[in-house]
């Protein structure tokens, strides 16, 4: 992306301060100003996972991350060795 590209994108981003706040308490995230929580809560999409789902697997292409808001996960990997999830 050239840097009038991601000027242009970056002029284009609706903040969401409701989203923005969701933020605020991600330890990695806590160096964001108010703005930039704000701005980067534009560029979230919820999503919703049912029980049991998988969210990704392991050699998946990253896209994205995940915050999560509500419930819970299990990370978990087959080992090479035994088949096993670990």
């Amino acid at each position: 992306m050239s840097p009038a590209e991601k000027a242009a994108f970056l002029a284009n981003i609706v903040p969401h301060p409701q989203r923005g706040d969701l933020l605020r308490d991600v330890p990695i995230l806590r160096g964001l100003t108010e703005s930039q929580r704000d701005k980067l809560g534009g560029l979230m999409r919820e999503r919703n996972f049912k029980t049991g789902q998988s969210v990704f697997k392991d050699g998946d292409v990253a896209d994205g991350f995940y915050i999560i808001v509500e419930g819970s996960v299990t990370v978990s990997k087959v080992s090479p060795t035994t088949g096993k999830y670990v």
